[in-house]
């Protein structure tokens, strides 16, 4: 159920504090995104800061917020003019650390006292991509890893019931996969791999099973789940779009899909997929794509905000879809809620 909004994208959420972002500024909240104060903004003196004017050109140039994560001092990490910004906890403005090897990855983690991310660009001569982590005494990337079979790194997230970091590459059948890295990513071993089947995007851990969805063209798209003991793998349900991101919200575990057109996936919206009490998979909410052309404009798709989470609320913050530039809270659905089940066409 759809129980608030808020102006801006959420960019971040923990049980204390929740971050969206407005153009340049970085707002901050303490009671759950209800009221919001100015916390900080990115530099001035950037060219790049025009860019922002506006939503479309935000997405015309990429340009602006796309994710924030806190290390464990405190400190906030952004991705933002396909650089890393960092805000040290008493300061204003963003400081630049380094320009983002790539375009901009698709998530920025923080674990393990790490913020970490993977290299995505298009790469279609197959070259090297690499994992990076931000080295907090020398305020600059480290690369920790190395990818020399794959197109790019989809993510790095990190398992707190394990404390290693898994890694999903793509796209081809041959570099799809499902990695799992120790916390000095010097140890890495394959979970799943060697079909679009892996091609996967965020996964969410719970403490039995670990969830994912698929990001294929050839054939629609799935939610599966993962034992944690045996890898043994589970199908859930199909959806009707490729599926970027996801979460767990008290126990409930929720995706969402993109609006990207291909001969197997419906491109008019894109949706928000949760269990309900019962771990039943129903489709909860959609957002329809807006009339721009994806090729200049991004595809429709849906984003989560990074953190933890405040275990009450699950926030997306539409991009390239009707309601962009407002970001909505949903509480966990409920069986008897009968608007919330709507059937697969």
């Amino acid at each position: 159920m759809k129980t608030h909004k808020t102006k801006g994208d959420i960019l971040y959420a923990d049980h204390e504090t929740h971050y969206k972002a407005e153009g340049v500024y970085l707002r901050q909240s303490l009671d759950g995104g209800l009221t919001w104060t100015s916390r900080a903004r990115l530099p001035r003196f950037c060219t790049k800061n025009i860019t922002c004017i506006s939503k479309k050109t935000r997405r015309l140039f990429r340009s602006g917020f796309h994710h924030l994560a806190q290390a464990e001092c405190g400190s906030l990490y952004a991705i933002a003019h396909k650089s890393l910004y960092k805000l040290d906890p008493k300061s204003s403005t963003f400081k630049k650390l380094s320009t983002i090897p790539g375009s901009r990855p698709l998530w920025l983690e923080s674990g393990d006292g790490k913020i970490v991310f993977g290299e995505y660009r298009s790469n279609p001569e197959r070259s090297p991509v690499g994992i990076f982590t931000a080295d907090k005494k020398k305020n600059r990337l480290k690369k920790v890893l190395e990818f020399d079979n794959v197109r790019h790194i989809h993510g790095v997230f990190y398992d707190p019931y394990t404390s290693s970091f898994w890694i999903t590459t793509g796209d081809r059948n041959s570099e799809s996969y499902i990695w799992q890295a120790d916390r000095s990513f010097r140890n890495l071993s394959v979970i799943r791999g060697g079909d679009q089947l892996y091609r996967v995007i965020k996964p969410v851990f719970t403490r039995d099973r670990i969830f994912f969805g698929t990001d294929r063209q050839d054939q629609h798209n799935t939610i599966w789940s993962l034992d944690r003991k045996t890898y043994k793998e589970r199908h859930h349900c199909e959806v009707r779009g490729p599926i970027f991101y996801g979460a767990s919200v008290k126990g409930m575990v929720y995706f969402t899909t993109a609006s990207e057109p291909s001969e197997k996936n419906y491109s008019g919206s894109a949706e928000i997929w949760a269990q309900n009490e019962y771990h039943k998979w129903i489709m909860i909410d959609r957002h329809e794509k807006d009339l721009l052309p994806h090729n200049l404009f991004q595809f429709g798709h849906l984003k989560i905000p990074n953190g933890p989470g405040d275990n009450e609320k699950f926030w997306v913050s539409p991009m390239a879809l009707r309601g962009e530039g407002w970001s909505y809270a949903y509480s966990p659905p409920e069986h008897k809620d009968k608007t919330l089940n709507k059937p697969v066409t």
